[in-house]
């Protein structure tokens, strides 16, 4: 055993897959969040993209649409957390009216033109000055004892900003307007 430690791919995925599984779904399961209902919703792992990726939803006053995309990526350290928000005509009673509709519909262009990216997009001012700002990365390690810290500090760090997540859409609103959409995701004017 050396004295320095690398983590594998396959343990640095598994690491932050149990952070997401543990920790940040659950969080958002919290804040009202589910399982997006639709029939193309990705929910776990993905071999041909050596990924893990989950999309929730939940419906706000007036049809909006608030969705939280995940995706835990092979090969790399981030978690790249999404948020975006819709305005359904006419407004679904719940998210699970929005059964069995296309998913992609939702994800696709011009729909997903405002999706804001946690902690990279919602900061004001020049990116030269978040470059020392929290992420949701892995930071670097040199021993296995460094490494398990830093597991730890992206878990926490997940934790707080999934319970958080309501300041996150409040930012999106802030930001963006929500794209008027009918129940299967095609853009339609405000009637």
């Amino acid at each position: 055993m050396g004295l320095f430690h690398t983590a594998t791919d396959k343990e640095i995925l598994a690491a932050r897959k149990k952070i997401i599984v543990e920790v940040g779904i659950p969080a958002l399961v919290r804040q009202g969040f589910e399982r997006a209902p639709f029939s193309t919703t990705w929910f776990g792992y993905y071999p041909g993209l050596h990924a893990y990726c989950y999309e929730l939803a939940r419906l706000k006053e007036g049809g909006i649409l608030e969705t939280v995309t995940i995706d835990v990526i092979g090969g790399e350290g981030w978690i790249q957390i999404r948020a975006n928000a819709l305005r359904l005509h006419p407004p679904p009673a719940s998210v699970e009216a929005l059964k069995g509709q296309d998913g992609l519909q939702f994800q696709l262009p011009p729909n997903n033109r405002n999706e804001m990216r946690l902690r990279i997009d919602d900061r004001p001012g020049l990116p030269l000055f978040h470059m020392f700002a929290r992420k949701h990365k892995l930071g670097s390690y040199w021993t296995r004892k460094a490494f398990e810290r830093e597991v730890e500090r992206l878990s926490r760090l997940i934790e707080q900003d999934m319970n958080a997540i309501d300041g996150y859409f409040d930012r999106w609103h802030a930001l963006h307007q929500p794209m008027d959409v009918d129940q299967m995701g095609h853009p339609t004017l405000k009637t």
